[in-house]
């Protein structure tokens, strides 16, 4: 670990600081009493693991590909959710016009 004026790779560095221990690191670091700030010497004071740059770019790399595929697969389901919303309606609107029979499914 070492402090944050160190030379970071800036995604590596994000993605520690937007971690659930570099968030902790922030809140701790947060000094003030009623609204939340953070100033520069208290962040110069937050500890950060820093491995060599070519492991921070393969792990800011790698998390870069996951996150894609894990924001691909919310949209999917948005979208499968949007169909399932509209099918429903245009299901509620043929057995309310009577276009479709529901007491046979009810009984």
């Amino acid at each position: 670990m070492t402090r944050l004026n160190e030379n970071l790779y800036p995604p590596f560095a994000q993605s520690w600081l937007t971690s659930n221990y570099g968030r902790a690191q922030l809140v701790l670091a947060d000094k003030s009493t009623t609204i939340g700030a953070l100033y520069k010497d208290d962040v110069k004071d937050i500890l950060v693991p820093i491995p060599p740059r070519e492991e921070q770019e393969a792990i800011s790399s790698h998390l870069g590909a996951e996150i894609a595929k894990v924001d691909g697969l919310i949209g999917k389901i948005r979208e499968a959710i949007d169909r399932l919303k509209e099918y429903r309606t245009a299901l509620i609107s043929v057995a309310v016009t009577g276009k479709i029979d529901v007491r046979q499914e009810v009984a």
